[in-house]
């Protein structure tokens, strides 16, 4: 069996995204704001893992990643990957408009990747149709790559991490990229 190497192109500069906050936000409104972002992009989401690490006196520690991939033709699958890791996670009790609300106060750091993968369905699998694949990647679709999969999948990808910004309050300029993709 000839050995596949997977070809997926980062989208994003530096291979990865990071934002990092301190304070008090809504956990639940968080976590329903990223699933309702993926599904209104057209994402499969799928969740590999949320670990919850037993509560020190600090607070509680929770680890949660995020995965969706949408596929874009017969040969292209975009995957966005987003990891959030939240420490010192303490529920409060917040008075807001005059109204008692539960919320959570904790420092988090959630890291977004982005990633454009060719032959997904794996058509080509002896060592000549590998090499032609190679070949379509490197070549015939090395413009496409860089101009439109990659770029359409980095701006999607920052509109995640704005989308998250607005969520959570951070000051953040309007969008720049709003008509874009």
């Amino acid at each position: 069996m000839v050995e596949r190497k997977k070809f997926r192109e980062p989208a994003i500069p530096d291979d990865h995204l990071i934002l990092k906050y301190s304070g008090i936000f809504d956990l639940k409104g968080l976590y329903g704001t990223i699933t309702e972002w993926f599904i209104d992009y057209g994402f499969y989401l799928e969740e590999p893992s949320w670990k919850h690490k037993v509560p020190s006196p600090s607070g509680a520690e929770q680890e949660i990643e995020f995965t969706g991939w949408k596929k874009i033709n017969e040969y292209v699958i975009y995957w966005v990957e987003l990891y959030i890791h939240i420490y010192d996670l303490v529920d409060v009790d917040v008075v807001k408009e005059g109204v008692k609300k539960k919320l959570n106060r904790a420092n988090m750091a959630l890291e977004f990747r982005a990633y454009v993968e060719t032959d997904y369905s794996k058509r080509f699998e002896t060592k000549f149709e590998l090499f032609i694949k190679d070949f379509m990647d490197r070549y015939l679709f090395k413009k496409d790559m860089d101009v439109i999969w990659s770029d359409q999948l980095y701006y999607i990808t920052y509109k995640l991490h704005t989308r998250i910004k607005e969520f959570l309050g951070m000051e953040t300029s309007p969008d720049p990229f709003k008509e874009v993709w």
